[in-house]
């Protein structure tokens, strides 16, 4: 059995393009760079690999303060959880805003927060709400967000993997 592979940290829309988050609850997260490593660990014959790469799914040389800061605590976790698998995806600015545990299961935001937040630094939840005019008129008053469904969802277009995310606008407030 080989190795499994580094997966790319999907793609994230922009608000307009995802009318299936309409009318559903979503996390209000602070934003967060769009770039960033990923730490994928898995169990296989009886020991821990770890493998490191790029959000684009590149496979890259292990930064040592990922190695030394980030994955003890994780392969702890993940004995703990008892999760055979699974990428952990931190953004530039270090912190974890993702995991994948499967091809095509991501946990949501409030799973991050819960399993990680006592032993890395997560995501910034600012609300949880119903995405609806009011929350799209005070997202507008905003600097960045990314919008998150609830429970991690995706959705399949041109047969891609999209996240059931949005963002608000890009990173230097281009629509």
């Amino acid at each position: 059995m080989s190795e499994p592979s580094i997966l790319p940290y999907p793609k994230i829309p922009s608000i307009d393009s995802v009318p299936e988050l309409s009318d559903r609850l979503v996390y209000v997260i602070d934003g967060y760079p769009l770039d960033g490593i990923s730490i994928l660990i898995f169990f296989k014959d009886g020991k821990f690999g770890v493998r490191f790469g790029d959000w684009d799914g590149n496979l890259i040389d292990p930064p040592k303060a990922d190695v030394d800061n980030k994955v003890g605590p994780l392969m702890s976790l993940m004995i703990n959880a008892k999760i055979p698998q699974a990428q952990f995806y931190f953004s530039e600015n270090g912190k974890l805003v993702d995991i994948r545990t499967s091809l095509n299961t991501m946990t949501g935001p409030g799973m991050v927060r819960d399993l990680c937040e006592k032993i890395l630094d997560t995501q910034t939840i600012i609300s949880v709400k119903i995405l609806d005019e009011d929350l799209l008129k005070e997202i507008n008053n905003m600097e960045y967000v990314i919008l998150k469904h609830s429970s991690f969802k995706v959705i399949i277009r041109d047969n891609e993997m999209l996240p059931l995310y949005a963002i608000s606008r890009s990173e230097n407030g281009q629509e």
